[in-house]
């Protein structure tokens, strides 16, 4: 029932706690490119699982999605985000409430509520995500 999710993620400057040393937190400056690895788990609901994908990281969602707010933290360090995306066949919707950390220079981490809406059935989870560079 889920669509594919593209990543809308940040940074921050600070210490790895991993031992990498500092980092600049960039989330909402371009400067994150490439490919990411996003890896969904979900910790309530009955959504089921999501696959992981290989998103862009700071990129905004489908065209077809209708987006809420996106707001970076001042440091660049955090995203919050709300946005609402039409199911795959195109007869429900799919809202996003994510907020994501930049943790270390190539580790993004959040939480993810979902909540689906179709004609088939409706759903909610809450996913932590785990987010790293390729």
């Amino acid at each position: 029932m889920l669509a594919t999710f593209v990543v809308l993620v940040g940074a921050c400057s600070g210490s790895s706690g991993g031992g990498s040393g500092s980092f600049e937190c960039q989330l909402g400056t371009g400067a994150l490119t490439g490919a990411w690895l996003v890896h969904f788990t979900e910790k309530s609901g009955n959504c089921g699982p999501i696959a992981d994908s290989l998103n862009i990281v700071d990129g905004d969602p489908d065209p077809s999605c209708t987006i809420k707010y996106k707001t970076y933290s001042a440091d660049h360090c955090k995203v919050d985000q709300d946005f609402t995306c039409p199911s795959k066949d195109g007869q429900g919707t799919q809202r996003w409430v994510v907020a994501l950390t930049q943790v270390a220079k190539d580790r993004v981490s959040g939480l993810a509520t979902v909540t689906g809406q179709h004609p088939s059935g409706n759903c909610e989870s809450l996913y932590q995500m785990e987010i790293t560079d390729q």
